[in-house]
């Protein structure tokens, strides 16, 4: 409930006569990225539209049955077509999202009237994401969860990004208000991170926002086709309506399944509360309360090692082996706070104690 679909993007090609009709139409609004190697027209970004153009490779000419010479990426942000230079617009039904691509058809139909260059041909679908708003109620809060996230990952074929120094130059993002990870195999990504941060650093008011997380699940093309969402060849505006419809009718188990899916289970209370909720449930002379805070510790110095049946013992009740910082007496697990449910017993158990 409440998730949306963000931004989706998807490529074509051009020939060097088009493309050069095009930046001639928009001379004033194009400008050459020379890091990234790009033309990039930023005429209609706040109407939701970006259009990012590159140069083909040797390879990728000789492979493209025209040998076009440049690639381009069209980057949308639905919210946007309708709400134009709002930030923090959001579009949660298939009605929505049919009047966005209404507008998006405008506007493709309007670059084509100024020079005569259709930017929706052959086109294939590249990547659809979907995002979810936490509010958080401080941005500690919102930084302690990020930091689980990153100690809580741990299912094989999902692999933690870590950025470079380059990376957070780039981004200028610190470390502790974002985290990523990927599984390369399904073709998908996701992101945790703060939006409160990311929301002052575009100047927007955020005087009644105490603190907001942004979960952010990235569908790549292969997942898409392979999931039998999109088709293989060429992607029509059609098939826009079938695959919105799909993947917002699917979005919070998607999100269940790639993100808190790759992460330990359970709830999250503070090391001396975790301590005592355990001992009341095994009994604090009993083997599986020895093992329990055996493996507590293994965790917590990053030796994630065998599991076995201990790990079992904190599945059956709902505990991650993982703590919080001493300031968080409980935070719900991720599956929870995808869900926005909590673990009523938990999390009357951290007040009676905290």
């Amino acid at each position: 409930m409440f998730e949306f679909i963000h931004t989706f993007s998807a490529k074509t090609h051009l020939f060097k006569n088009e493309k050069d009709n095009l930046t001639r139409a928009y001379c004033e609004d194009i400008f050459f990225d020379s890091t990234e190697r790009k033309f990039v027209l930023h005429k209609y970004a706040e109407n939701g539209l970006r259009i990012e153009i590159e140069f083909n490779s040797k390879a990728e000419k000789k492979y493209d049955n025209e040998h076009h010479e440049y690639k381009v990426e069209l980057i949308i942000t639905p919210a946007k077509l309708l709400y134009p230079g709002e930030v923090m617009a959001k579009l949660y039904t298939i009605e929505e999202y049919e009047l966005a691509f209404e507008k998006l058809n405008q506007l493709l139909r309007e670059i084509e009237l100024n020079c005569g260059v259709s930017l929706w041909k052959e086109t294939k679908i590249q990547r659809v994401d979907i995002s979810k708003d936490i509010e958080t109620g401080s941005d500690e809060y919102s930084k302690e969860v990020i930091r689980l996230a990153k100690l809580a990952l741990h299912k094989t074929g999902y692999h933690l990004w870590i950025p470079t120094k380059k990376d957070i130059d780039k981004t200028g993002w610190a470390e502790d208000d974002s985290t990523m990870f990927y599984n390369h195999n399904q073709e998908v990504s996701s992101k945790i991170y703060n939006k409160l941060t990311d929301l002052k650093n575009q100047d927007y008011d955020t005087t009644d926002i105490k603190g907001l997380l942004r979960f952010e699940l990235t569908l790549k093309r292969n997942f898409l086709k392979n999931n039998g969402l999109i088709k293989s060849g060429h992607n029509t505006f059609e098939e826009l309506n079938k695959l919105f419809s799909t993947v917002l009718d699917n979005a919070e188990a998607l999100m269940q399944r790639h993100i808190a899916g790759p992460m330990w289970n359970g709830n999250f209370l503070s090391k001396k509360l975790q301590r005592t909720y355990i001992k009341i449930h095994y009994g604090k002379d009993s083997s599986e309360y020895r093992k329990m805070l055996e493996y507590r510790n293994e965790c917590e110095n990053g030796i994630v090692i065998k599991s076995g049946k201990v790990k079992d013992y904190f599945n059956e009740i709902e505990l991650s082996p993982l703590h919080t910082s001493k300031e968080f007496s409980y935070i719900p697990s991720f599956a929870c706070l995808i869900s926005n449910t909590e673990n009523e017993e938990i999390k009357r158990f951290s007040w009676r104690q905290y």
